[in-house]
């Protein structure tokens, strides 16, 4: 189960908001409100999506639980997998393995130039 101190209240730290969205279940926010998700098993926590990679989220993830957690991209876009360098694999579609790389471009430009900006930009790409 999700560590006590969240049944009294939703988590925050300097990078991240969380919301428990249903039992054993945890919306992650970033701070370009991008948002992954953090589910309980009994025995495995699964994590959907890594955000935009700004902060530690495995770190953070380690606050929420104890279990052992699996990463899953949902698809390659960089708000899903910009924070897989955190953890040690992740699955995603192997149709999505290069769109992953095709956008380190918009990641260093992210870095450069704020969530704001970069947000804009990749929402207007039409992608």
């Amino acid at each position: 189960m999700f560590k006590q101190l969240l049944r009294k209240d939703n988590m925050d730290s300097k990078f991240f908001t969380t919301k428990e969205i249903a039992p054993h279940t945890m919306a992650i926010i970033g701070l370009g409100n991008e948002l992954c998700y953090l589910v309980e098993g009994k025995t495995k926590a699964l994590l959907i999506d890594s955000l935009l990679g700004v902060g530690n989220l495995r770190a953070f993830c380690r606050e929420l639980t104890d279990l052992p957690i699996t990463l899953v991209n949902t698809h390659g876009h960089v708000d899903h997998t910009g924070g897989n360098f955190n953890f040690d694999e992740c699955y995603i579609h192997p149709n999505d393995i290069s769109l992953m790389y095709e956008k380190e471009t918009l990641r260093e430009e992210y870095v450069k130039n704020g969530i704001k900006k970069i947000g804009e930009k990749y929402c207007t790409s039409g992608k």
